[in-house]
């Protein structure tokens, strides 16, 4: 546990100093090598993807996606890109006289499409107005949300939730995770509106603490339902304490999508 708070820590300030300090392209680049990462550990780690065409096409995709947005490139570049990455992927399908299996496409679009779309809401969200205020807000979130559900849950935690999936989860835990969100919320939109002078919609946090935690958990079961499955522990080791990409960013994933649907829609921060 020393060794998870210690790495989260560490890496927590890091990206928040990139995020802030470093120009926006560096956020595209960051957010092309997690992406990248995030394929690698569910192509090998995780023993999904064994065709060497289907990874190498999957590591294109993942890495151009974020810096197809950064330079916000016409919508018809992405369709094309996508469509040629479908036909690719089923003539390799086609060609492999059965050793490739369908799974394997679904894993390949998973990792390289739709995994690298949801981290990539990072660089959208930091090019907009105000991005690099509003891009703390689902790292917020995510981190808080899963040490508030694991505090919680590990000291107060009776009633399991979904179980079969992840044992250790609580909804004494789920509960946790929202009410430390909204704690960490509060704080973070009172420095915002004191410090930085932005406008904030305080009643907001309520909506952006529900969405924002329960989409964490989502995140969460997601990728432990495919451990589970592919009957592996982590899917890698790369961050000391937590294990690879995907283990530590598997909130975040659905946590992105939420917080800028509602930034467009619902702004709690302007």
């Amino acid at each position: 546990m020393k060794k998870r708070i210690i790495s989260a820590s560490i890496g927590t300030l890091l990206l928040l100093l990139i995020f802030c300090l470093a120009p926006k392209w560096a956020t595209a680049i960051i957010v092309s090598f997690l992406s990248a990462g995030a394929a690698y550990e569910l192509y090998h780690n995780g023993g999904l993807v064994k065709n060497n065409w289907i990874c190498a096409f999957g590591y294109i995709m993942a890495v151009a996606q974020p810096f197809i947005f950064y330079l916000n490139a016409d919508k018809w570049i992405m369709q094309l890109i996508i469509l040629i990455y479908f036909i690719i992927s089923f003539i390799v399908l086609m060609c492999s006289h059965g050793k490739t299996r369908l799974e394997e496409i679904g894993c390949s679009v998973f990792a390289s499409l739709i995994i690298p779309y949801t981290y990539s809401s990072a660089v959208r969200i930091i090019t907009a107005t105000s991005g690099r205020i509003l891009l703390l807000v689902p790292f917020l979130i995510s981190f808080v949300s899963d040490a508030g559900a694991y505090f919680v849950g590990k000291s107060l935690g009776k009633h399991h939730f979904a179980a079969d999936v992840s044992p250790n989860k609580t909804v004494e835990g789920v509960l946790g995770g929202i009410a430390a969100t909204a704690l960490g919320l509060t704080i973070f939109c009172f420095i915002a509106d004191k410090l930085l002078g932005c406008q904030v919609h305080y009643i907001l946090i309520i909506i952006y603490s529900l969405a924002g935690s329960l989409s964490a958990t989502i995140g969460d079961l997601c990728f432990s339902a495919i451990k589970r499955q592919v009957g592996i522990k982590d899917f890698g080791n790369l961050i000391p304490g937590h294990g690879g990409i995907l283990d530590r960013f598997d909130s975040i994933t659905v946590v992105f999508i939420v917080c800028e649907i509602l930034f467009a829609k619902l702004p709690v921060i302007c």
